[in-house]
């Protein structure tokens, strides 16, 4: 009997997921995965809170501290995995939709991990505020026995208006530490479309001075 071959799709997620792939990326075993489903989809990538991923004062707790690890990380890739026999849905509003905590605020409040229609506050606006088209919901279908990958920078924002008014950000990379993932599985592309009856899967995980590929299973 001939085993099933794995698919993998590299799924682009914009600029802040351009990690290269082409970096030496170690395949590591999440630290632990739950499932939980019902409750509210949120943003794209934590618009639903701004969290911190350093703690209290900038200092990362204790519990949440990884031994002889720099102080940030080099980013990891999330292997959005499907071993099941049907298949499952992600939300994608310009993004797939997935949410990203810090162990150092107890994983309460999602970080925001994209800044894709505003530049640095720093930078100013030379040439005016950007303006973006909104972006349409939809649905990212993974196939049974295929993989959706989406790299995090290791790198999360927070909002203002620079010295013109306009809309801007902050670029903060987030230190060597536990996290969570936490991303909205849907039965059907309805569903994923309308972001209804989601069912949540979670994977702690590190992130470490290596870049490594984190597994989250999507089957039910």
């Amino acid at each position: 009997m001939h085993s099933r071959r794995r698919s993998t799709v590299i799924f682009s997620s914009g600029p802040l997921s351009s990690l290269a792939l082409s970096t030496t990326l170690f395949a590591v075993t999440a630290c632990g995965a739950a499932v939980e489903t019902g409750g509210v989809v949120g943003g794209s990538g934590g618009a639903g809170g701004a969290g911190g991923a350093g703690g209290q004062g900038g200092e990362v707790p204790p519990a949440c501290r990884i031994e002889a690890e720099g102080p940030y990380g080099s980013g990891v890739t999330f292997s959005f995995d499907n071993a099941g026999d049907t298949p499952v849905y992600l939300s994608k509003s310009c993004e797939l939709q997935y949410e990203i905590s810090a162990c150092a605020d107890g994983y309460t409040k999602p970080l925001f991990v994209h800044a894709t229609c505003t530049q640095e506050c720093a930078s100013g606006s030379p040439q005016g505020c950007r303006a973006c088209a909104p972006c349409s919901q939809s649905a990212e279908m993974i196939a049974p026995h295929k993989e959706v990958r989406v790299a995090w920078s290791g790198k999360h924002f927070t909002f203002g208006n620079d010295a013109t008014g306009c809309s801007c950000h902050n670029t903060i990379a987030a230190p060597s530490a536990r996290y969570r993932l936490r991303v909205p599985v849907h039965a059907s592309a309805a569903d994923a479309e309308a972001n209804v009856s989601p069912r949540w899967v979670s994977v702690d995980f590190e992130l470490r001075m290596t870049a490594a590929v984190i597994l989250v299973p999507l089957a039910p």
